[in-house]
């Protein structure tokens, strides 16, 4: 597959500007194959994935039975009480994304374990694939990186049913 054609928007830079912070934004118009980007610089610049690992971390859980059905395996709350409230209960895999749970998917990780977390993080090419620091910090405060170039690209092999293995590729 060609690489994907890229456009520098001046325009949505100077929309962070503005607002006196500092930023990137990055859209993938999948029918034109094009990417979308406010800056060149900061756009290929990897960063910690924070949520967004989450998606991975789903797959990956799917992947190796950790999890075997999104609403009916439950992750018990450990009753240590968190400032988002609506992480202090017991969760599925769907609830736990709906919320972005950060307790729910530490535990994930520490099931998946290191060994099985790197396998996978390879396998699915996954930013710079250092998932040093702890396979349930890997994404919080890790090795992990990757930048919104890669996150689009991963997203979009995830859409298009390209990335490897049976369960991450339906």
């Amino acid at each position: 597959m060609a690489p994907p054609l890229n456009e520098i928007r001046d325009s949505l830079a100077k929309r962070f500007t503005d607002a006196g912070t500092a930023g990137t934004f990055v859209g993938y118009k999948v029918d034109d194959y094009m990417i979308i980007a406010s800056d060149k610089e900061r756009s290929g610049e990897g960063k910690l994935p924070a949520s967004t690992f989450k998606i991975a971390n789903s797959l990956i859980a799917l992947e190796t039975g950790v999890v075997q059905d999104v609403d009916k395996d439950v992750f018990p709350w450990d009753g240590v009480k968190r400032p988002i409230e609506a992480w202090n209960k017991d969760h599925t895999l769907r609830s736990a994304i709906l919320v972005s749970a950060v307790p729910v998917y530490q535990e994930i990780a520490r099931r998946i374990g290191a060994e099985r977390m790197q396998k996978y993080v390879d396998l699915l090419d996954y930013g710079n694939r250092d998932i040093g620091g702890g396979s349930d910090q890997v994404w919080l405060n890790g090795g992990l990186r990757i930048d919104p170039i890669e996150q689009i690209d991963f997203v979009d092999r995830r859409r298009s049913r390209a990335l490897p293995s049976c369960a991450l590729s339906q």
